[in-house]
C-alpha cells in the first residue's frame, strides 16, 4: 500500500451512524403521501448515493412522478432531527482527535446535502479536526465523480496517490479508485462485507484508522 499522508472520509455509515434519524424521517415523509415505509436494513441499501437516489428508491413502483415533491418534505423532516439519534461510531471520534492531534490532514466528503454535512460533522466532532468538509453542492457532480475529493486533496496540500479515501460503500471504493487515492473500506458501516471486494483494505474497527499512519510517518 502507497505511504498514506491524509485522509478524505465519508460521513454516514463510516464516521457515524445515521441510519436512525434518516429512516424516521423518510418514513414520515412516505406515510404523509400515504406510501409504506420500509426497515432500517432496507434503508441501508438505499443510503450512499445522495438524498434524490434515496427517496426515488423509496418510493412505489409508479410513483415515481411524486420523487421530487417527498424529496423535499424528507429534506424538511431531516433537518428537525438531524442528530437526534444520530452518534459516532464507538472509537471513531477518538480516532479522529488522535490523528489530528498528530498533524495528519483530515478531511470529509459526503453525498448527503452540504449544509447537513456541516452540521453533522461539526456537532458530534468537537474540536474541528477536519481542515476540509464538503457535502452534496449543486452544479458538482456526487461521489463518485472523483472533482470533489481531487480539489480536496489539492488544498490540503497532498497528492492523490497518498491520500486515503475511507468509506463504507460501493461509492467510496469507485471514488478513492477514479481518484487515483488508496480505497479503504469499513466494515461497520451499511453494506455487507462482500460489498467491499474493490477496496486495498479493509477495516474492521475505527481504531485501525490510527495504525494507516505509523509513528515516523504521521
Amino acid at each position: 500500500m502507497s505511504l498514506i499522508r491524509a485522509i478524505i472520509f465519508d460521513l454516514d455509515g463510516t464516521l457515524v451512524d445515521s441510519l436512525p434519524d434518516i429512516c424516521d424521517a423518510a418514513d414520515c415523509a412516505l406515510a404523509e403521501h400515504g406510501f409504506p415505509g420500509h426497515p432500517p436494513s432496507r434503508y441501508r441499501d438505499l443510503i450512499g448515493e445522495g438524498t434524490r437516489r434515496l427517496i426515488e428508491r423509496a418510493i412505489p413502483d409508479g410513483q415515481r412522478h411524486l420523487t421530487d415533491t417527498i424529496c423535499a418534505r424528507f429534506r424538511e423532516l431531516y433537518w428537525e432531527r438531524l442528530v437526534c439519534k444520530t452518534a459516532p461510531y464507538p472509537g471513531a471520534a477518538e480516532a479522529v482527535g488522535q490523528l489530528a492531534a498528530q498533524s495528519v490532514p483530515l478531511a470529509v466528503l459526503s453525498n448527503k446535502i452540504h449544509a447537513m454535512t456541516l452540521e453533522v460533522t461539526r456537532a458530534l466532532f468537537r474540536g474541528q479536526p477536519f481542515s476540509e468538509i464538503h457535502g452534496a453542492k449543486d452544479g458538482r457532480p456526487p461521489k463518485p465523480d472523483p472533482g470533489q475529493a481531487l480539489a480536496i486533496a489539492a488544498r490540503l496540500g497532498v497528492a492523490p496517490e497518498a491520500c486515503a479515501f475511507v468509506g463504507d460503500t460501493e461509492v467510496d471504493i469507485e471514488t478513492g479508485r477514479r481518484a487515483g487515492m488508496v480505497s479503504i473500506a469499513v466494515s461497520w458501516g451499511y453494506r455487507h462485507r462482500s460489498h467491499l471486494a474493490g477496496a486495498a483494505r479493509i477495516l474492521d474497527h475505527p481504531i485501525e484508522i490510527i495504525g494507516l499512519f505509523p509513528p515516523h510517518t504521521a
